[in-house]
């Protein structure tokens, strides 16, 4: 009996192992595949737009050069405004759980601060950083390192 419990737990060990190996590896492809997904859906934009309008109007060689740049700079203020309407809903959330913090005993900020902490972790997570791979950088103090967000600020006491 001991030697088939040991043989379970090695195989038990040996799936768990992984699995969670292969959940990590998955994880990492989907994020950058979509981030790449993002790159292509705006350059599919543009193309599209481009040769609707093209079509539609029929556009001379020049016309359709000026009209590229308009739409490749339509690309990017959308992407910019993306990115803006992120980092306000995250400061807007900042300041929701700060208001919050105020009501609570320490012992409810302590886990109110693990539940933000898990929550931003999530986050991460599934959501490409402000800018995404092609876009700006996001303000100053919303990045830690080259490509990963801060943690969110400690509650205010």
């Amino acid at each position: 009996m001991n030697r088939t419990f040991k043989a379970i737990v090695v195989f038990a060990g040996v799936f768990l192992a992984g699995a969670i190996v292969g959940g990590v590896a998955t994880w990492r492809v989907n994020r950058g595949l979509m981030q790449h997904r993002m790159a292509r859906a705006e350059q599919r934009f543009v193309g599209q737009q481009l040769r609707r309008l093209s079509e539609d109007l029929n556009l001379s060689e020049v016309q359709a050069a000026s009209v590229k740049a308009i739409l490749d700079r339509a690309g990017e203020d959308l992407r910019k405004h993306r990115d803006e309407t992120f980092n306000q809903a995250r400061l807007i959330l900042d300041r929701m759980h700060a208001d919050i913090a105020l009501l609570l005993t320490a012992e409810q900020k302590a886990r109110l601060e693990e539940l933000r902490k898990r929550q931003g972790e999530r986050l991460n997570r599934m959501m490409p950083p402000p800018g995404g791979p092609h876009g700006p950088p996001p303000p100053p103090g919303m990045m830690h390192e080259p490509g990963e967000r801060m943690p969110p600020p400690p509650m205010m006491e």
